[in-house]
């Protein structure tokens, strides 16, 4: 067709097609191309048909003309090689008379010179698990071969993955609307699991039961046709048969929970395990195939049945971790831990070379201890260390298993701890808990949430609980001098361990100044004993100043760490002033910062009750502690009258050591009645010698008996 009849007949058959509304007429099987002579002609009568008012012949004429036209332009396309540009002509041909023959043969020429590539693209992109690459060539291909089995397939298999990939439900249509296409031709029945796992997965994404039940129909058959070699299998990423006991398993539990008929949850039971089984038999090895038969039982509360299947499993395939992620959750339903450890010490005797079996052996056996343990039960942590030397033995037949059991190991020395505690134990609690670090640098940290401190909270629970025996009333001192040795110990400890822990470093100062205290009154009791051994009170005086110079040492690093706290401030001072009674400067310095600190806070308000009542006796406590200072290291009385006077205005009990004996002692110092030296050699406490110590008693002893007149 000449240039100038091609611009006229698509006008021509608008025309026609705007004046009618009659059904276009079939064109001719097959059309010989007219000559030019012939074209003309034609154009002259469908523009005379037009002009008589003759539509349908006009339209009919101009539908040849346009038809031909394409079919030339496609043939020339064709003969020159030119792939891409054949497509369009073909394309129009066909939407102008989709039963042409003529250009049905052309699409069929095309397709035979151009789908062979496009599907060898496609395959190599989905061997490369690149769907959206092979997804191109199939779409130009599915054009030319609507009808292929083969083309269908593969791209049902794009949109599947795809969908997969991205988890878009449109892609499972696309998916299942080619896969029944291709299932449609008899030629892949594979296809009818295709469209089943297509529809099986865009139910889980829109929850429209109907395409479950679709979904079970098309697998159903897929089943009933399967059996013939697929040419196309090598590219499923499905298993037919694993994908009908999935969704027939599926459509069990929507019948058990509603969402389909519950009356036929009993058939589909039956269904799905016949699929399940089915799986077995062809391939005892498969573990999921065990798993899910377990899983069936379970959702029909056969725990027992469950039970034995994945037993049986694991006699296959003794190291899936499927399976013994099955039995530890059917036997722990059945009875607890103590069921699962029963399961896994018979597991174990017959695959001891097997680390997952003693790893799972370990846990229940630790589980089972804890649970003794929070219940209080007195077995002093035998589970704990029997949990323990399985999890090493565990790690040491698989190496790929030490983290993991060294956690274990760790939680069940700390288990172990609170086993010992619970028995009365409390040194061996100690032990057990401080062995957390010898496992792993950082052990001590270790923690279980809700079930089991970390063993440096549980050491500092230890630490209180060995105070709270100290302060115990009682008269056997020797009975409960222990316990603030312990606390003493395993605050230095803690302190030790982590030395940017303010709470840890207060602790370490707090006991041993309580301790230093103790052992230094323990040897002015000695002294005063008829027959007593002075060296034996010089080594408890020892031993007094050993601890005051470690309680100062972390009184300082605590006030460091926590300078906005003012009782651990003054703290620090009271230490340096009180006992080593050394560096006056540095001491008052301590207590000024505390009230410097404490003094704001009260001002500005501190909700908390009990902590406005602390920092307040804090701020007490340093003016006091001023007061102390300038009397005995400075020699000051009148300034420390001050300061004791100022101290009364910050009680929270009252403070008798100042308002009788230290403002009596200043103003009787201030009277000229009693010399500022006799009160500074009665106070002194940090030349602990036995002659000195009897000195300062009998200086402190002149003093009160002046006092008293």
């Amino acid at each position: 067709m000449n240039f100038a009849l091609k611009a006229i007949a698509p006008a021509l058959l608008l025309a026609a097609c705007a004046a009618t509304e009659t059904e276009q007429p079939a064109a001719p099987a097959a059309t010989p191309e007219p000559s030019p002579a012939v074209e003309t002609d034609l154009l002259q009568r469908a523009q005379a048909a037009l002009e008589s008012g003759d539509f349908a012949a006009a339209r009919a004429l101009t539908t040849t003309l346009l038809l031909e036209s394409h079919l030339a332009e496609a043939v020339e396309a064709l003969a020159a090689e030119d792939w891409p540009a054949a497509w369009p002509p073909i394309a129009a041909a066909l939407a102008l008379a989709p039963r042409n023959q003529r250009a049905r043969e052309l699409r069929q020429d095309l397709a035979r010179a151009v789908v062979p590539t496009k599907l060898a693209e496609a395959r190599k992109a989905l061997y490369a698990d690149d769907p959206r690459a092979a997804m191109l060539p199939l779409d130009d291909a599915v054009r030319l071969l609507p009808k292929s089995e083969l083309v269908q397939v593969l791209r049902g298999e794009c949109a599947l993955r795809m969908g997969v990939e991205d988890g878009n439900p449109l892609m499972f249509a696309d998916a299942r609307t080619a896969f029944l296409a291709a299932a449609r031709t008899n030629k892949a029945d594979a296809a009818w699991l295709g469209a089943a796992r297509a529809g099986w997965l865009s139910y889980y994404a829109t929850n429209d039961a109907r395409e479950l039940s679709e979904a079970l129909a098309h697998a159903e058959t897929g089943m009933q046709r399967l059996g013939n070699d697929s040419p196309f299998a090598v590219h499923q990423s499905f298993d037919p048969e694993r994908t009908h006991a999935e969704v027939s398993f599926t459509a069990y539990s929507a019948a058990k929970t509603g969402v389909l008929p519950g009356d036929r949850a009993a058939a589909l039971f039956e269904k799905t395990r016949g699929a399940l089984e089915g799986i077995v038999g062809r391939d005892p090895t498969d573990p999921w195939a065990w798993s899910q038969l377990a899983n069936l039982f379970q959702w029909e509360e056969r725990l027992d049945e469950a039970r034995d299947t994945l037993v049986r499993g694991l006699a296959i395939a003794p190291e899936s971790s499927q399976l013994h992620d099955g039995l530890v959750r059917v036997a722990s339903q059945l009875g607890g831990w103590t069921a699962v450890r029963e399961s896994y010490e018979a597991f174990h005797s017959s695959h001891a070379e097997l680390a997952i079996g003693l790893w799972h052996l370990a846990r229940a056996t630790y589980e089972e201890a804890l649970e003794k343990m929070l219940a209080q039960a007195n077995d002093q942590g035998a589970g704990f260390s029997l949990a323990e030397s399985r999890f090493r033995a565990a790690r040491l037949l698989e190496t790929s298993y030490t983290d993991a059991c060294l956690g274990y190991e760790i939680i069940c020395r700390n288990g172990l701890g609170w086993s010992h505690y619970h028995a009365g134990q409390l040194d061996d609690a100690a032990l057990a808990f401080f062995s957390m670090e010898e496992l792993m640098d950082g052990g001590l940290r270790w923690e279980v949430k809700d079930q089991l401190w970390s063993g440096l909270d549980s050491l500092s629970f230890l630490v209180r609980m060995h105070n709270e025996a100290w302060l115990k009333p009682g008269p056997n001192h020797g009975e409960r001098f222990p316990e603030l040795v312990r606390a003493a110990e395993i605050s230095d400890a803690l302190f030790a361990y982590d030395a940017t822990n303010s709470g840890y470093a207060n602790n370490a100062g707090f006991f041993n100044r309580d301790l230093g205290t103790d052992l230094e009154q323990q040897g002015v009791e000695l002294l005063l004993t008829e027959d007593s051994d002075p060296s034996q009170a010089e080594a408890l005086f020892k031993r007094a100043v050993e601890h005051m110079e470690r309680s100062f040492a972390a009184y300082q690093v605590a006030a460091q760490l926590a300078p906005q706290d003012a009782r651990l401030v003054n703290d620090c001072g009271l230490v340096l002033a009180y006992y080593l009674q050394r560096n006056p400067d540095l001491a008052e310095s301590y207590f000024q910062d505390a009230i410097a600190v404490g003094l704001p806070q009260l001002e500005a308000g501190i909700e908390d009750e009990e902590a406005r009542t602390m920092t307040r006796e804090a701020v007490g406590d340093a003016y006091q502690n001023l007061g102390v200072l300038e009397l005995t290291l400075r020699g000051n009385a009148t300034k420390a009258a001050a300061w004791f006077e100022k101290s009364l205005g910050y009680e929270r009990y009252p403070r008798g050591a100042v308002t009788q004996f230290f403002q009596p002692l200043c103003a009787r110092i201030a009277a000229g009645s009693v010399a500022v030296e006799q009160a500074i050699k009665a106070h002194y406490w940090a030349d602990l010698e036995p002659e000195t110590v009897l000195k300062r008693l009998e200086a402190l002893g002149q003093l009160r008996g002046a006092l008293q007149q």
